[in-house]
């Protein structure tokens, strides 16, 4: 043999099996690579209309391999009827060389008739004629990345609690509402902010558990009441907003407020307990030109605040006035503010008065209640009934509360060492008004007993005050507190008693000393017998529980007479003394501690 063609051939059988070997791992690398990507294949020969369909790419659709035929109509035909338009035209825009590439996202049938999202990638090669003959490419199962993409934006505008649009979305919507209504004169929509009233109270005597079953059962509650193309949206907490779009005028949203109320009077069981719930809404027209969403959910806001002022479990509608109200509250906030963490740059606004409270059988001030007042530097005395609901409401009634205990416990150590230094051996207590607020905090009865150390007290001198409804409404955790305070030795009193509804077993239950008797059953004990009655029966209801009574209110001697017939044990009113500086009654008490002779 030529030792030439012997060499090429050598030669050629060496490139032979070199270029096989390229062949073969190129093969395997292209096999691994697919595999990897875990897509479907398909090449389509669009000359003979058919198409290969890989075993992947029909298990992506829960096929066997023989379930599945090579017509194109084995693909399209699955694809979900709002997509498959947009599939033909990217499909045919790329096959006509209108586009680079093909890449669609789409939803397809599989076997089990769910749909589910896939993204499919693909290339056309042409002819020598630039007319495409075959396309080939990839389908890649996205469902899960798609819901959870969809899941995601959800998230962002709804409430994780009731499922509800939150403020974002609320807000998308109500700007679309104030632009179409700049757009078209007879758009018309309202605003309705909507609060749940003594929430508080159920969410901390039941546990939040079931304050969130309550919320939620109010989410359905108001997506039930509402119109279609309406939205109700949670802000946060306990607060609700509802968007009404195109109503005729204001009868419309009074109606849906009304069928609110009504729906919510509805007793809820939870955990056991029957709960009726209220709120207070308040409402905003668009018949005020506003330019910005963020206005008119402000002025709904006010308007709800408003409605809370008015009793709660009502609705007001928004009125230019409310809003000059709503700017001279804030102001007031802001000064309260200041004048209680900043006593001294704000001048001592801030004082407490004491009114003697006298016992009726021997005409002695045997304490005095305790009575914060402020005097504003521009409006002059502002009276309590419009700066304490402003402490209620901002949290500020704590550290308020806690200066006029300081206080009063300072005085009234004062007071007694003067009554020492003249030999006066007559017990002397002082009251001090406690709000519910203050009650629901944990440190409370520390804060108390340190004050009563601090100022060298006997707790038994001491006396807080709490309102009777506070005493109704009250959870476990109240008692609770109540009792501590109780063992502290300070004594408790219940204000206005006779204005709600409290039984023989609610003062049973909780460890009161002594009932306050509402000034209104007082001022009325010389108009007819009924209220002498009222008071007799609080007075032997008293007396039948081992407690004191105070008469609060008096105002002439006829009450007084009245009430020392009844056999009432103390009175406290304008009659006897008005609320004095502190160095007033120090006189008083030191010079003339009889205020009249029984």
């Amino acid at each position: 043999m030529d030792g030439n063609l012997l060499t090429r051939s050598i030669r050629y059988a060496i490139e032979r099996k070199h270029a096989e070997d390229a062949l073969r791992d190129s093969e395997e690398r292209y096999s691994l690579a697919i595999q990897g990507a875990n897509d479907g294949l398909w090449d389509w020969n669009l000359e003979t209309n058919k198409i290969y369909y890989s075993p992947r790419w029909k298990e992506i659709l829960n096929y066997e391999c023989d379930e599945i035929g090579d017509s194109p109509n084995e693909w399209l035909s699955r694809i979900h009827p709002d997509d498959i338009e947009k599939f033909r035209v990217a499909l045919l825009g790329h096959i006509n060389r209108l586009n680079g590439h093909f890449q669609e996202e789409y939803r397809i049938k599989r076997k089990d008739g769910e749909f589910i999202w896939v993204l499919t990638r693909g290339y056309a090669v042409q002819n020598n004629r630039e007319k495409a003959y075959r396309m080939a490419g990839s389908l890649t199962n996205i469902d899960v990345r798609k819901r959870t993409e969809k899941q995601l934006l959800h998230d962002a505008f709804h409430d994780p609690l009731t499922n509800l649009p939150n403020r974002s979305l609320f807000m998308d919507r109500l700007d679309r509402a104030v632009e179409n209504a700049k757009r078209y004169r007879d758009y018309h929509f309202a605003v309705l902010y909507m609060d749940l009233d003594r929430f508080k109270v159920i969410n901390d005597s039941l546990g939040h558990t079931y304050g969130d079953d309550l919320l939620m059962m109010v989410a359905k509650l108001l997506s039930s009441c509402i119109r279609s193309g309406d939205t109700v949206a949670r802000l946060g907490g306990d607060e609700f907003v509802i968007l009404l779009e195109r109503i005729d005028d204001i009868s419309d949203a009074l109606e849906i407020a009304d069928r609110i109320k009504q729906r919510l009077k509805i007793p809820v069981n939870l955990n056991g307990h029957e709960v009726v719930i209220t709120a207070s809404i308040g409402i905003v027209l668009n018949d005020i030109t506003y330019d910005e969403s963020e206005e008119i959910l402000r002025d709904a806001d006010i308007a709800m605040y408003q409605a809370k002022m008015l009793g709660k479990d009502c609705h007001s509608v928004f009125s230019s006035s409310m809003g000059k109200k709503a700017v001279e509250r804030l102001e007031l906030e802001n000064d309260l503010r200041q004048a209680i963490t900043d006593p001294i740059r704000r001048k001592n606004e801030l004082d407490v008065v004491f009114q003697p409270i006298v016992s009726l059988e021997t005409g002695m001030i045997e304490g005095f209640e305790s009575l914060a007042r402020w005097k504003h530097p521009e409006r002059g005395q502002i009276g309590p009934d419009e700066f304490i609901p402003v402490a209620e409401e901002t949290g500020l009634i704590h550290t308020l509360g806690l200066w006029v205990l300081k206080q009063a416990c300072k005085q009234l150590r004062i007071w007694q060492k003067a009554l020492e230094s003249v030999s006066d051996t007559i017990p002397l207590s002082i009251t001090v008004n406690f709000s519910g607020r203050q009650f629901s905090r944990p440190e409370v009865v520390n804060q108390i007993k340190h004050i009563i150390s601090e100022n060298q007290i006997e707790p038994s001198h001491l006396s807080l005050e709490i309102t009777e409804s506070l005493l109704i409404e009250s959870d476990d955790r109240f008692h609770d507190v109540l009792k501590k305070i109780r063992d502290l030795g300070v004594n408790i009193h219940v204000d206005d008693f006779g204005r709600g509804y409290s039984s023989f077993s609610y003062l049973q239950r909780f460890p009161v000393n002594t009932l306050k008797i509402d000034a209104l059953f007082t001022q009325l004990l010389e108009r007819d017998g009924k209220n002498s009655e009222i008071v007799n029966s609080i007075v032997n209801l008293a007396k039948s529980l081992g407690m004191s009574v105070v008469a609060e209110g008096v105002e002439t001697d006829v009450q007084l007479q009245k009430l020392k017939d009844i056999k009432c044990t103390h009175v406290q009113g304008y009659f006897l003394s008005r609320p004095l500086k502190r160095e007033v009654a120090g006189e008083l008490l030191l010079q003339n501690r009889k205020i009249f002779q029984p």
